[in-house]
């Protein structure tokens, strides 16, 4: 349970020597999270009741500056404030750092961030141990930072090791957050090892955590599928591009593909740099320089893609509805982009119908090396 404090500007206490610094923007409420464990000013608003508190300051027409008091019990690690990291989808596959970082994350996100450096340079084994060594250190949130480390292994194709490290035993606490938060990262890994009814368990159970309800963007998620039409791509090869980070190992070269990937690897370097910007540019520039329209549809995939990993869903799918009447009936990929999409921008009930069409895709062996 969380509870509020209001406290008046004149009595506020004086914040711990080593409290991170942070900014207040006017009409909006920021929040700066304290362990308790460790005697600070403000144990005595916790009863001992929590491991943790935020404290914030709002400010707005009506409020003066205020200072807030926030106390929540705490379980599993379920204090996490960042609401990324709470968001299993976003927390997959956003590559953008979020503009401000609490003392209590900051370590797991730096981890991350140069281990994802050392897998766009090729070093794969290097990104790996070095997620490792995040785990043996005193790291505050213990759980958050072996979620990071289990994103880590899917974006390596290491789903045996992703696998043994979510039925691990107490690697993840026990309670209806936390559980919720691993169906989508069971349903994905269980889907790329072919474990195809595990893989529609966890689908589902993913799926049934979205509320049922639509926000403003809209889009044409009318199912023409039939049970009878032939898929060009499993679950696993529509997923495989979008997830995996490592390079492809047979590419023929000097191909219309192979030119795309070297920019897309071109275009990740430069997000996880935090080149954003740069990174769409190289993308929308190589669209526009490709005439052929079978080769300049995968450009744009591979630029949604990019937009993906950036957060800019609204722009992926204004794309993906410009290119649509150019896949045929029996390509899901605009299913999955469209799930991934809609679901970031809270159109769950759409969402869901867009999932659940992707979802045909499991076990269905589409043509050999389509990808």
């Amino acid at each position: 349970m969380e509870s509020i404090f209001l406290l008046p500007s004149i009595s506020i206490p004086k914040l711990p020597s080593n409290a991170p610094s942070f900014t207040i923007p006017s009409m909006s409420s920021s929040w700066l999270p304290f362990n308790l464990r460790n005697n600070t000013p403000f144990s005595q608003l916790s009863n001992y009741s929590t491991n943790i508190v935020s404290i914030g300051s709002i400010s707005s027409l009506n409020t003066c500056n205020r200072l807030l008091v926030r106390c929540g019990n705490v379980h599993g690690g379920e204090a996490h404030s960042d609401a990324r990291a709470q968001d299993p989808l976003k927390s997959l596959l956003s590559l953008v750092e979020p503009m401000k970082i609490n003392s209590i994350t900051s370590t797991i996100t730096r981890f991350k961030s140069e281990a994802l450096k050392l897998v766009m340079d090729g070093k794969y084994n290097e990104a790996e141990s070095h997620m490792e060594a995040l785990l043996k250190g005193d790291t505050d949130v213990a759980y958050e930072a072996r979620l990071a480390h289990l994103q880590i292994l899917i974006h390596l194709d290491k789903y045996e090791k992703a696998l043994n490290f979510l039925e691990k035993e107490g690697d993840f606490p026990r309670s209806k957050l936390w559980e919720e938060r691993l169906f989508l990262y069971k349903a994905v890994v269980y889907t790329m090892l072919d474990k195809d009814d595990d893989a529609e368990k966890w689908w589902n159970k993913y799926v049934d955590t979205l509320p049922n309800v639509n926000g403003k963007t809209e889009t044409n998620v009318i199912n023409h599928t039939n049970s009878e039409m032939i898929i060009v791509m499993d679950a696993k090869d529509l997923l495989k591009p979008l997830l995996s980070f490592k390079k492809p190992a047979k590419v023929e070269e000097n191909t219309f593909l192979s030119h795309i990937i070297h920019t897309k690897n071109m275009a990740m370097k430069k997000v996880v740099n935090g080149e954003y910007e740069f990174a769409k540019s190289l993308m929308k520039s190589k669209v526009e320089l490709i005439k052929d329209s079978q080769e300049r549809l995968e450009a744009q995939i591979t630029h949604i893609h990019i937009l993906i990993y950036l957060d800019e869903y609204e722009e992926a799918l204004d794309i993906l509805s410009e290119i649509e009447y150019q896949f045929s009936p029996s390509d899901f990929r605009p299913w999955l982009y469209k799930a991934i999409g809609l679901t970031m921008l809270g159109n769950h009930k759409d969402a869901k119908t867009c999932w659940k069409a992707f979802m045909k895709t499991i076990g269905i062996k589409g043509f050999p090396n389509f990808n």
